[in-house]
């Protein structure tokens, strides 16, 4: 999906590539660069790139945004679900993300940003009969995490927003 030319490993990532990828997210390159060098982190270092994505979230683009929510709905939580439920809700093609948010959705702690994740997909499934399949899979597979993390009331809320057939 995001930079798949640009798949780094990382028993392939030495020391110099891997400084130099990192002085390229911090530097004052072009986003789509930047982007690149912070999915390569992401994949071999994601505490690493988790930092790196928390110092670049304020000035950032698209593609550059694209990378930061991918970072942040596998390995963030609750103080990251602001930016990621900001991404999702003003995305031009949000289809692409609801994945990403339901995974999310299935490990956060706080119920109020689950809550708004499963209303942001419940949305996006109103909004196109096309999307409604994957996004009650979606919604199937939040109710499945938050029975496993013992949160009753937001497993019941993602089976409530499931759009019938």
């Amino acid at each position: 999906m995001l930079i798949p030319f640009f798949q780094v490993h990382a028993q392939c990532c030495t020391d110099s590539i891997y400084s130099a990828l990192h002085t390229i997210v911090q530097n004052d390159y072009k986003d789509e660069v930047r982007a690149a060098a912070l999915w390569a982190i992401s994949q071999a270092d994601p505490a690493e790139a988790m930092i790196l994505a928390q110092a670049c979230e304020k000035d950032c683009k698209r593609e550059l945004s694209d990378v930061i929510f991918c970072i942040y709905t596998t390995s963030g939580g609750d103080p990251q679900s602001p930016y990621v439920y900001k991404i999702f809700t003003t995305a031009q093609e949000p289809f692409h993300l609801s994945e990403k948010l339901g995974d999310m959705a299935g490990h956060l702690k706080n119920p109020v940003y689950v809550q708004q994740g499963i209303e942001a997909l419940k949305k996006l499934g109103e909004s196109c009969k096309e999307y409604q399949d994957k996004v009650s899979a979606i919604l199937l597979l939040i109710k499945s995490n938050r029975l496993l993390l013992q949160d009753a009331i937001s497993a019941a809320a993602a089976e409530k927003a499931i759009i019938p057939d």
